[in-house]
């Protein structure tokens, strides 16, 4: 029986949208599934296994809650059969034990730039109304909004998108704060430009796709990090809030470095 520690999620807004039902289907997920959050994602095996003895929840109704968990859950498909992993899981109570096949990188990749295009859509569909009664009063505005419209933003390849300036990328990891702020930009830079490259990659957001990247390094242990004196573009602190995000980076980077020199001496003596 796995151990579990349910997080405190009632400030979340993904799980402000769900309905009760959706909710406790969630929340019977988080309990059944594997210590890496993973789980058949078949409506009739979730219907067994999450609510053995309530005889009155159908297969429909779960396959119904099931669909609206898209911004929690990762759906994906190993040879052949249908799988969930609920995003972030991020259980450490004990040495984890796998019982599911893990979601491809694609799969990852696909799940947050989905994610991200709905809240910029959402965010777009919630613009204050004042902006909304200045476009509608003034012809220029409300042209220039309408051009927006038909404009919605598109896949490109990396090399076309903005984040193909390296100083960008790096002041917005940065701002972003750990373990973006730390992470080593050239590499991730590389690697999402090979990957968009070698298979004609092309996504809306190149930066939730980088910092993808780097938090799924994160989890595996295999962040890649700067090293003292040889980040690629040197930032400057400008502001008291500035200096204060180094600081936080700076202290995250070393804290980093011990955890990944300890690893390597644990590799070495075993």
């Amino acid at each position: 029986m796995p151990n579990r520690v349910l997080r405190n999620w009632t400030a979340s807004k993904k799980v402000a949208k769900l309905s009760a039902e959706e909710e406790r289907l969630l929340t019977r997920l988080v309990m059944t599934v594997d210590d890496y959050g993973r789980f058949h994602a078949d409506p009739v095996m979730i219907k067994s296994l999450c609510f053995p003895r309530l005889d009155k929840i159908t297969v429909t109704q779960v396959e119904k809650w099931l669909s609206a968990l898209g911004e929690i859950v990762v759906f994906y498909t190993h040879k052949g059969e249908k799988y969930l992993e609920i995003y972030n899981f991020n259980q450490t109570v004990r040495l984890k034990k796998e019982k599911f096949p893990k979601p491809s990188e694609s799969d990852i990749l696909e799940f947050e730039s989905r994610c991200t295009a709905d809240a910029q859509q959402m965010q777009e569909s919630c613009a204050p109304e004042t902006k909304r009664n200045e476009s509608e009063t003034n012809p220029k505005l409300e042209s220039e909004s309408k051009s927006r419209k038909r404009e919605p933003q598109r896949d490109i390849l990396f090399r076309d998108s903005e984040y193909f300036d390296i100083e960008l990328l790096e002041k917005k990891l940065f701002d972003c704060g750990p373990p973006y702020s730390i992470a080593l930009v050239k590499h991730y830079f590389d690697a999402a430009l090979n990957w968009s490259d070698a298979g004609g990659k092309k996504k809306k957001d190149w930066l939730a796709t980088i910092r993808g990247f780097i938090k799924r390094d994160e989890d595996e242990g295999k962040l890649k990090i700067k090293l003292s004196g040889l980040n690629i573009i040197p930032i400057i602190p400008k502001t008291p809030m500035d200096r204060a995000k180094q600081k936080l980076a700076e202290a995250d980077r070393l804290e980093a470095l011990q955890k990944q020199s300890k690893n390597d001496e644990q590799r070495k003596i075993s």
